[in-house]
């Protein structure tokens, strides 16, 4: 008797999920969708250095740092905040004469080659080209580069994944019409990637550089996307 109702049981079970079940569509379509949102940047990082060379380690390295402090300095008088200035490299090296003897011969230290570098962040980018002059009036015979980005990079991405999603919603539609069925709902959502808001651009400079111009442009924020929809039959709902 226990044996029979413990089979009435499964039994309904299996009664009851086959209708949902049947309803189900194996047949899915996988696509790709990329968003793109293009804005312009609203911060300058500018990378410069003091290089400094003397016949010992240590008055190589004094000599970049009293060059270093007063790139620092002028910094600071130029608008740029503390927190806005962050020292990237600190190092000495030897140099080593050059000589025509056999290559199994120790090389001889000529000197020694100090670097110090310093990441400086401007907020206001109009600023960029001036600041970048004023450092290296102060001593900075090194810069290394500039780059451009964004300050609130999360809206942009979110706002990247939003069209990303509609693109694949978009190619996916004609896929399903083209095949005589119509799209259900999204089975599987994957970020494939996103890029960084940045834009770098290299600049080696001279300590008799002018007023350099800047010109940030626009930066570009995208992200990729791989969604599978259902697909059902066009006379019938997901």
């Amino acid at each position: 008797m226990m044996g029979l109702r413990i089979l009435c049981i499964v039994f309904a079970f299996f009664f009851f999920a086959t209708p949902s079940h049947a309803g189900h569509q194996d047949s899915t379509v996988t696509v790709a969708g990329v968003g793109e949102v293009r804005v312009k940047p609203d911060t300058a990082s500018i990378s410069v250095g003091s290089i400094a060379t003397a016949s010992a380690a240590v008055e190589a390295m004094a000599r970049a740092s009293r060059a270093m402090e007063k790139i620092i300095d002028a910094a600071g008088k130029a608008g740029v905040a503390d927190k806005d200035l962050r020292t990237q490299t600190v190092s000495v090296s030897p140099t080593y004469k050059r000589t025509n003897n056999n290559r199994g011969q120790r090389p001889e230290i000529s000197g020694y080659r100090a670097q110090q570098r310093l990441r400086v962040t401007v907020r206001k980018i109009a600023m960029a080209g001036e600041i970048m002059d004023t450092l290296v009036k102060a001593g900075a015979n090194e810069v290394g580069g500039i780059s451009f980005s964004v300050t609130e990079r999360a809206a942009l991405v979110d706002e990247a994944r939003k069209k990303a999603v509609a693109a694949a919603r978009h190619a996916a539609d004609i896929l399903a019409a083209e095949a005589g069925l119509r799209l259900g709902a999204a089975l599987k959502i994957e970020e494939v990637s996103s890029s960084p808001v940045q834009f770098r651009q290299e600049r080696m400079m001279s300590a008799q550089s002018s007023r350099v111009p800047v010109s940030p442009g626009e930066i570009a924020v995208s992200v990729r996307v791989r969604v599978v929809f259902y697909l059902v039959n066009a006379d019938r709902t997901k």
